[in-house]
């Protein structure tokens, strides 16, 4: 039925601009986590930005609400704009709690889930691009596994995150709070990975549907 629908493109670049500002926040998490101050700024301002509801999403949720025939399956459009937001929301309260944890004096797993993280973007991009037409659904379904074998790599991280976590001596209630800070972060990093590969299983939905 797709072929039949109109050529509604901005969707799909409602889609793209939600991965992007993905890709642009984990970039800036990185440099934050790394010591750059203007990084932690422009984090901040996304996350005002949230709270004005403004970007991509709310965007393409009013679009559904007002458009009668879509170019994708409503629902899948919906679950889509919302697993890209999770992501995003996931990254921007990992910078949060960078900042309230002050986490450069004890980064442990961090930057290797967040080197995760960064290789989940490409993926996702060319996934969300590929929906773009029948012809290319191929290449979406491509890029699904790709998040998918990724998502696998994030279980194992965060398990070995855990377990050094775990392992460190806990002498005194100090040292407890810093593992329990630490460990916060580390949940929401693998939520963020666990929304990536949610969007691989609707990217794949989406291709089976349209068979």
């Amino acid at each position: 039925m797709l072929k039949f629908l109109p050529k509604d493109l901005s969707f799909f670049e409602l889609l793209e601009a939600s991965a992007a500002r993905i890709y642009d926040a984990t970039c800036e998490l990185q440099r934050f986590v790394a010591g750059d101050a203007a990084a932690g700024e422009a984090l901040r301002e996304r996350r005002r930005a949230e709270h004005r509801r403004e970007g991509p999403t709310y965007a393409l949720i009013d679009k559904l609400n007002g458009t009668f025939l879509t170019p994708l399956d409503r629902e899948d459009l919906h679950d889509l704009a919302f697993r890209l937001d999770d992501i995003l929301d996931a990254v921007l309260i990992s910078a949060d709690r960078v900042t309230l944890y002050r986490i450069e004096a004890y980064a442990g797993h961090v930057p290797a889930m967040l080197a995760l993280l960064m290789g989940t973007q490409g993926p996702l991009q060319a996934g969300l691009v590929a929906l773009r037409s029948p012809q290319t659904h191929a290449l979406a379904l491509e890029q699904a596994r790709v998040l998918h074998g990724l998502g696998l790599e994030g279980d194992d991280l965060h398990h070995q995150a855990l377990a050094a976590l775990y392992a460190i001596p806990m002498e005194g209630p100090q040292l407890v709070l810093e593992a329990i800070k630490l460990k916060e972060i580390y949940d929401q990093l693998k939520r963020a990975l666990d929304a990536a590969e949610d969007v691989a299983d609707i990217l794949h939905a989406i291709v089976v549907k349209n068979a």
